[in-house]
């Protein structure tokens, strides 16, 4: 279900559906369909979502009670990237395999807390690309892998066409495919393999 309606629409739908549903994209989540969905939803695998809403902390306390496969942030109101991915830290349910953050770009601290305390078995983390972000996130993601053995893609979104990867970032990405990890960048709209 993708809200392109009403959010009084979508609360209805939420209500009477709800306890079927498996897959769920949301584009704007008032308080009123973060309530709906906390109450009706419980079965979903799959969350996309743009995180417009005031109150986020609800929607991180619902999630974490989810036993989603796959989460997509698609766009975000927090304006503090700090905030956002320490509540991601604290209510990733320890279920999902298959991560995307297509919106910001977190530092590459912000990164490597959220990494060293992931307890989800991720298998696809997708990031956007940053030129300014990128070697150190390829530093922090070369030694994570050593200890996140279940992560098996690594994708970055919104890279530019004319990408060459430096050889000091050759380094950082030789260390990640070691250990087993590819490497994909999507470029209009396809991923493909880099390097």
């Amino acid at each position: 279900m993708s809200n392109d309606i009403e959010p009084d629409t979508v609360i209805e739908i939420i209500k009477k559906t709800g306890h079927t549903l498996k897959r769920l994209i949301l584009d704007v989540i008032t308080l009123e369909t973060m309530v709906a969905a906390s109450q009706y939803i419980q079965d979903i695998t799959y969350l996309g979502v743009s995180v417009k809403f005031e109150i986020p902390s609800l929607f991180f306390l619902w999630i974490k009670k989810l036993k989603l496969v796959h989460l997509v942030f698609f766009e975000s109101s927090i304006s503090c990237t700090k905030t956002f991915m320490h509540a991601l830290r604290m209510n990733l349910p320890p279920t999902v395999t298959e991560l995307i953050i297509d919106f910001f770009n977190p530092t590459a601290i912000e990164l490597s807390n959220f990494m060293q305390s992931c307890v989800a078995p991720l298998r696809s983390l997708v990031l956007r690309f940053n030129s300014k972000h990128i070697d150190l996130y390829l530093k922090v993601l070369a030694v994570t892998v050593l200890t996140m053995k279940t992560l098996k893609t690594l994708s970055f979104t919104n890279s530019p066409h004319n990408l060459i990867w430096r050889d000091t970032q050759k380094q950082y990405i030789n260390a990640i495919k070691e250990n087993g990890v590819e490497i994909l960048t999507k470029r209009d709209k396809v991923y493909i393999r880099d390097v």
